[in-house]
C-alpha cells in the first residue's frame, strides 16, 4: 500500500530532495576518486559522445545541484503512466490475484500515452584517448570499443570472448598476471544497451608499468582476433556463463529485474530463458569474427 501511495501520488517534499541530491553527490565523489570509475566515465565520453550514453548515469554536480523540485514533477508526469510501466512479480504466486492486486493498487496512474523516443542515436565519438592524474597508488588501464545492442545475436559471441579472456582461468589472467606479473586485478565487461553497447579490457597496475599493460592488451586483442578460441576455452566459456545465470535464476530479486528490464527494452520478459540455447550454439569462428569486427 505504501508503494503503491508512494509511486501514484507523489509530492516530492523539498527536504527529501535535498537530502537525495547529497546523497548522490557524495557518491559522484566517491566515482571520481576511484580509477576504474573514472576511467569508464571516460571511455563512455570517448565512445558515445553526442547521445546520452556519454552521460554519467549519475549526473554531474552541477545538474544535481541545479534540478528543481518542479523539474522532477514535470518528468514524472512524462513517463511515469501506465502505458510506460512494467511489473514484474515472482515466486511461488497465484497470477490472476496478482493480476487483481496490480490493478487495484496502480489503477491510479495515469493512462498517458507511452512516451516516444528516438528509434537510434546518432553517435558522433571517434574514440580517441584519455590520461587523468590521479594521486594513488595504483593505476588503471581501459581499453573500450563500441558493439552492438541488446538485440544484435553478436552479443553472445561477444559474451563467450568476455569469458574466455577473463576470470582465473582466462588469457588475460594468464598472461599478464601469472606470465608478466603486471597486474593488480583484470577483466572483460560486455556490456549491451537499447541502441549501443561496448566491450572494456581493464588492468589495475602501477604507474611505470602502464605502458607494458597496455601493450600487453592489445597484444590479447590480435590474439583474439587472429586466431580462433580452442575448443576447451569455449566450453568452459559456456559452462561458466550458464551456470553463473542459473545461480542468478534462483533468486525472486534477480528474475523480477531480469525480466522487467527486458521487458522495457524490447527484448522480451523471458529473454533469460533463452540465454543458455543462444550460448550453447556459439562457435569458435564465430568469436573471431566478432573480434575482427568489433575490436
Amino acid at each position: 500500500d505504501i508503494f503503491a501511495d508512494t509511486l501514484c501520488n507523489p509530492v516530492f517534499p523539498e527536504d527529501e530532495l535535498d537530502r537525495e541530491k547529497t546523497l548522490v553527490i557524495a557518491g559522484i565523489t566517491e566515482e571520481d576518486d576511484d580509477i576504474f570509475d573514472r576511467a569508464a566515465n571516460a571511455m563512455r565520453r570517448l565512445l558515445f559522445s553526442g547521445s546520452p550514453y556519454s552521460m554519467r548515469p549519475s549526473g554531474e554536480v552541477e545538474s544535481i545541484m541545479n534540478i528543481s523540485r518542479n523539474a522532477i514533477e514535470e518528468y514524472y508526469k512524462s513517463r511515469l503512466s501506465a502505458a510506460n510501466m512494467v511489473v514484474s512479480v515472482c515466486g511461488d504466486i497465484d497470477p490472476e490475484t496478482v493480476f487483481q492486486k496490480v490493478r487495484l493498487k496502480f489503477g491510479g496512474l495515469a493512462d498517458a500515452p507511452r512516451p516516444e523516443r528516438a528509434e537510434k542515436f546518432a553517435f558522433t565519438g571517434k574514440g580517441g584517448s584519455e590520461s587523468i592524474n590521479m594521486e594513488k597508488d595504483q593505476s588503471s588501464v581501459l581499453v573500450g570499443f563500441e558493439t552492438v545492442n541488446n538485440r544484435d545475436p553478436d552479443r553472445y559471441a561477444l559474451e563467450i570472448m568476455s569469458s574466455v579472456m577473463s576470470g582465473t582461468s582466462g588469457r588475460l589472467y594468464h598472461s599478464l598476471r601469472d606470465e608478466k606479473s603486471l597486474a593488480y586485478t583484470l577483466g572483460c565487461v560486455s556490456k549491451q544497451m537499447n541502441d549501443t553497447g561496448y566491450f572494456a579490457i581493464y588492468v589495475a597496475t602501477t604507474a611505470d608499468r602502464i605502458d607494458e599493460a597496455r601493450a600487453a592488451i592489445y597484444d590479447q586483442i590480435d590474439l583474439v582476433r587472429s586466431k580462433p578460441v580452442t575448443p576447451e576455452e569455449i566450453e568452459l566459456a559456456r559452462r561458466e556463463l550458464t551456470l553463473g545465470l542459473k545461480a542468478d535464476m534462483q533468486l525472486n530479486q534477480f528474475m523480477s529485474y531480469a525480466s522487467a528490464l527486458d521487458e522495457l527494452q524490447g527484448v522480451g520478459y523471458n529473454d533469460v530463458y533463452r540465454y543458455a540455447d543462444s550460448i550453447a550454439v556459439v562457435s569458435a569462428e564465430q568469436v573471431m569474427a566478432a573480434a575482427k569486427k568489433y575490436l
